[in-house]
């Protein structure tokens, strides 16, 4: 789905924290994928205005038998946010971004071109 940024912004302002994953290559490994999560909104404004991405709002449970599954851990939002009905908004970028060292990037014509 094509979202705007500023969707995404109105997004988080919902959420305790965010979390934006982008995939290796073409396929998606989300434990892998991860980029970030400390909360910070930095990756969201160096998005375009418009961006290829999925993204939901995730509670204690979802987020455990989403992101979590097949790991063996899950977590407690008690414990991590002080707050059992804390909630995560986890972005997934499309195949065609990259970010790397801050940056975002796209695919052109199979060669990584750095977003303006």
């Amino acid at each position: 789905m094509r979202y705007t940024r500023d969707e995404l912004i109105e997004a988080s302002k919902m959420a305790d924290s965010v979390e934006i994953y982008q995939y290796s290559d073409f396929t998606h490994r989300i434990h892998s994928d991860f980029i970030q999560s400390d909360g910070e909104l930095e990756y969201i404004y160096q998005l375009p205005s418009e961006v290829d991405c999925d993204y939901e709002l995730m509670d204690e449970e979802r987020y455990n038998n989403t992101i979590l599954a097949n790991c063996g851990l899950a977590v407690n939002f008690e414990t991590w946010y002080g707050n059992k009905n804390a909630e995560i908004l986890v972005i997934v970028l499309s195949h065609e971004y990259k970010i790397i060292n801050g940056e975002l990037y796209k695919y052109f014509d199979s060669k990584l071109v750095k977003e303006q």
